[in-house]
């Protein structure tokens, strides 16, 4: 398990935000989509421990968020991520969960739709799958690095431009 130890301020803050989980012996646990992470205070020295297993992308991303949120809502004061390391960036710098994590999640998602030029892929907006077929190329959003603004490709149409505002590439694994 990975694990992120935040100092708070307000105790109040935490106390209401464990309140309507489910305790475990001294650990709270909280569903974060397909994964379940823990929770554990320190009243002494004024600390919440977050554990979480080194899950999958998407589940890593949900954890970042729900991290962010503790922050903010608990007057954190300092964060300790140092037993949670999510990756490294292109430099070989370490990426956590608190710190770098845009970075790494910029670096992982421009390598694979690098790697699925070429490839059959599905387009998705949302959950709406709007076509399929070979990638040429695509466009990433400048604001958000990690979203894909456009994707131009072959279907069996001919060369299709797909564009919108929640787009997906999705490899198919398929000739």
């Amino acid at each position: 398990m990975l694990q992120v130890c935040l100092t708070y301020k307000n105790e109040q803050h935490v106390t209401a935000l464990l309140a309507p989980l489910l305790q475990v012996g001294t650990r709270f646990h909280k569903k974060l989509g397909k994964i379940t992470i823990q929770l554990e205070q320190n009243r002494e020295k004024n600390q919440l421990i977050v554990y979480f297993p080194p899950n999958d992308f998407d589940a890593l991303e949900q954890v970042h968020h729900y991290i962010q949120e503790l922050i903010h809502t608990c007057d954190v004061t300092q964060i300790n991520d140092d037993s949670a390391h999510v990756g490294f960036l292109k430099n070989g710098d370490i990426a956590t969960i608190t710190h770098r994590f845009h970075e790494w999640q910029t670096f992982l998602l421009e390598a694979q739709y690098r790697s699925m030029e070429g490839q059959k892929i599905e387009v998705f907006n949302g959950p709406l799958k709007l076509g399929e077929g070979i990638l040429l190329s695509y466009v990433l959003e400048s604001i958000q690095p990690f979203l894909v603004q456009s994707a131009t490709v072959i279907t069996t149409f001919g060369e299709e431009v797909f564009s919108g505002t929640d787009l997906k590439l999705k490899a198919t694994s398929q000739w």
